[in-house]
């Protein structure tokens, strides 16, 4: 496989992990907002169920739906699905946008110093993505300023290679 081939075998790879992860996250955020809504509606009709029923079987089922209400908020806000979804959302677009580009511009005669600097726009885009992700997920584990020049270094490193054909 020559190498244009290998980079849109990539690409396409990586569309397809971000864009599966946008879903699942979408998926999630949706479900929690939807189980919070339905059981705050849950305890809501049955309090007002004990106006005429003193059961406590109700005043139970009440206390059951608030707590699970309470708790699925709870993992949503640890999860962050949403954040999570809008960050591999975006990433996705950026990736397809990088693909519609490469389908422009690149063809079978394009040298390989050309195809190299359009990998490096997709690891880039992928880095950003990651580097948000950490902030989401592990707040307390920023991106450390010896990971920037790391990474700093890798892309310029990789700038400055040879061309090959």
């Amino acid at each position: 496989m020559n190498k244009l081939g290998s980079f849109n075998t990539m690409l396409d790879e990586q569309i397809k992990f971000f864009s599966g992860e946008a879903a699942k996250h979408k998926n999630l955020y949706r479900n929690c907002r939807y189980a919070v809504s339905a059981l705050g509606a849950v305890s809501a009709v049955l309090a007002a169920l004990t106006f005429w029923v003193d059961e406590n079987s109700i005043k139970l089922a009440i206390v059951i739906s608030s707590a699970v209400s309470g708790f699925i908020a709870f993992r949503e806000g640890l999860r962050k699905p949403y954040e999570l979804w809008m960050n591999e959302r975006s990433t996705s677009h950026a990736l397809l946008d990088l693909q519609r580009e490469v389908r422009f511009f690149l063809d079978e005669n394009s040298s390989n110093k050309q195809i190299e600097a359009y990998f490096l726009q997709m690891q880039s885009i992928v880095i950003a993505s990651g580097k948000t992700w950490k902030a989401l997920v592990a707040p307390e584990h920023k991106v450390s300023v010896q990971d920037d020049k790391l990474t700093n270094n890798m892309l310029s490193d990789k700038k400055n290679l040879p061309e090959s054909s």
